[in-house]
């Protein structure tokens, strides 16, 4: 009976050799798999916080509210003051539906510098306060939107569409025709995503509007 030679030492060492070579191989493939999947799921997370962000602020300057006419003796002060950077201002629209009170609150957009170094990054901060009173600029509550914005730009189109820094106004048609929001969000690559949209709060605009003759055409009235 003939012996079968045995595995020698160099056989094992290379053996060892193409098993670490296959072993490296897969850790790699998984690696890289693990990576792409949460770059993707950051690059979700930017978007994700972007979408909330305008989303939030489109419902409430589309809620932008002001009286028809200003009301210089009330205890509430009624006012839409918008910055290049911050905005607050009366609104009809409420993150709580069980919220007490007249129906309206003071919302107000600022960026705030965060107490450590982030990298030039800032936080978003909405408030809110669904007891309007004479200090529209201050109390209620507040939440942070983000921790990511690189820069917030709100600029307001009059009723000449002409852009605008600043804006203030204490009744209804005073009201901006139209707000540009340009948010930029640091990207988890290092880089910065860009998001823009326009809103155009309802008040702004007539809902009713007088019909215009036209030429040629008779009409029974």
């Amino acid at each position: 009976m003939k012996k079968r030679p045995g595995l020698t030492l160099v056989d094992l060492m290379v053996s060892l050799a193409v098993l670490a070579i296959i072993m490296s191989a897969v850790y790699w493939v998984f690696a890289t798999q693990e990576k792409a999947v949460r770059a993707a799921n950051e690059g979700r997370d930017v978007y994700g916080q972007a979408r909330l962000i305008l989303d939030r602020l489109t419902r409430d300057i589309t809620s932008a509210w002001l009286p028809q006419v200003p009301r210089p003796m009330a205890v509430t002060q009624y006012r839409f003051k918008g910055q290049a950077d911050r905005l607050d201002f009366i609104s009809t629209a409420s993150m709580s539906p069980d919220s007490i009170g007249s129906g309206l609150s003071e919302i107000g957009y600022r960026l705030e510098t965060p107490e450590r170094d982030a990298e030039g990054r800032f936080l978003i901060i909405r408030r809110q306060d669904d007891t309007p009173d004479g200090e529209p600029e201050e109390g209620g509550a507040e939440i942070v939107l983000s921790r990511e914005v690189l820069s917030l730009k709100l600029t307001y189109l009059d009723a000449s569409a002409e852009e605008k820094e600043e804006a203030e106004a204490e009744q209804a048609q005073a009201l901006p025709r139209a707000v540009v929001v340009r948010l930029e969000l640091a990207a988890p690559d290092g880089g910065k995503e860009i998001f823009s949209t326009l809103i155009k709060p309802v008040m702004a605009w007539p809902l009713v509007r007088p019909i215009e003759k036209a030429k040629g055409l008779k009409l029974p009235w």
